[in-house]
């Protein structure tokens, strides 16, 4: 099987590509494409998102690529031109990102007929299949200038990959003037692929969170070869709002992986009863407990089927 970068070269091989680097790339601010790694706010090229399972990625991926879509301002970023946008949904479908989405409207209902340049594809989409990553290249169609492809990992067959991928995205940004954020499952080890899918990456951006009384802090960390490091705090009232705050820094809260297998070694549980001890949201749970079985980090122990019992191995 061919990985990413080879299919990608096969298809440009002594062909034409069928856009080029726009002109106008240089026209927008809230993402990064002078050399100054103070100018914008995402840097051009290839952004990876990390997080524990249900710390809200997609919502605030989600909330910058409706901010570039529609040039509104974005963490201290000045408003701008909109850019076009597509988004390339691998595990949503269109009634999960039409309930994520209907919270933009919650304080503004009259706008709720506006007209963005954010296009969505469905489905998830291996791209080291030709045909499928000529499909891919189709519908990034030289009009759009900032993509996200959520999550990593669905675009891939083999996570040995993942440093691939992010490479053959850099050379499609290149190509094509399109700066890619890629939200991503990491655990407390780190995101899944290590230090070499991290230095492939223009940036990489460490997501957590604090539950308050009637919202979020959210905690941002931002470094990279292409980033200044830096970490910005955001006041989220509800899944696409995100006001930038400064406040002492949020302690790192103890991940969902971490209570887990916290909680495993005391006795085996259902993930309905992991979800009641740990506090977590039972979808998280269960998206965490099925990676720990799949790393070997955990065992099944009984049936197997919704009310499993999972056991630390």
């Amino acid at each position: 099987m061919s990985t990413v970068s080879e299919t990608y070269k096969s298809l440009v091989h002594n062909q034409e590509k069928p856009f080029q680097r726009p002109d106008l790339i240089n026209s927008y601010e809230i993402l990064e494409i002078t050399d100054d790694p103070d100018d914008g706010f995402v840097p051009f090229g290839v952004t990876i998102l990390t997080g524990e399972p249900g710390c809200g990625k997609t919502s605030f991926a989600t909330a910058v690529a409706l901010a570039v879509a529609a040039g509104e301002p974005f963490a201290g970023v000045p408003p701008k031109e909109p850019e076009p946008v597509g988004w390339f949904a691998a595990e949503e479908d269109m009634f999960d990102r039409a309930r994520l989405l209907a919270h933009r409207y919650t304080r503004r209902i009259e706008e709720t007929k506006e007209q963005l340049p954010f296009r969505t594809f469905y489905g998830p989409a291996q791209l080291d299949n030709p045909d499928t990553l000529r499909r891919f290249l189709n519908c990034l169609n030289g009009s759009n200038h900032f993509a996200v492809l959520d999550p990593l990992a669905a675009f891939v067959r083999n996570p040995a990959e993942y440093r691939d991928l992010v490479l053959t995205l850099r050379k499609i940004g290149l190509d094509y003037g399109i700066t890619f954020l890629l939200p991503h499952w990491s655990s407390a080890n780190g995101p899944s692929g290590g230090p070499g899918l991290q230095s492939a990456a223009s940036a990489v951006w460490c997501l957590s969170y604090k539950q308050l009384d009637g919202h979020r802090l959210v905690r941002l960390e931002m470094s990279g070869r292409a980033q200044t490091p830096k970490t910005l705090q955001f006041r989220s009232e509800h899944p696409l709002h995100y006001e930038l705050v400064e406040a002492p820094l949020i302690e790192q809260r103890p991940t969902t992986e971490q209570d887990i297998r916290q909680a495993l070694t005391e006795s085996p549980k259902t993930p309905e009863q992991l979800s009641q001890e740990t506090g977590h949201n039972l979808k998280s749970v269960r998206n965490t407990v099925i990676k720990l079985v799949a790393a070997g980090v955990a065992t099944i122990q009984g049936k197997v089927n919704r009310s499993n019992a999972y056991v630390c191995a």
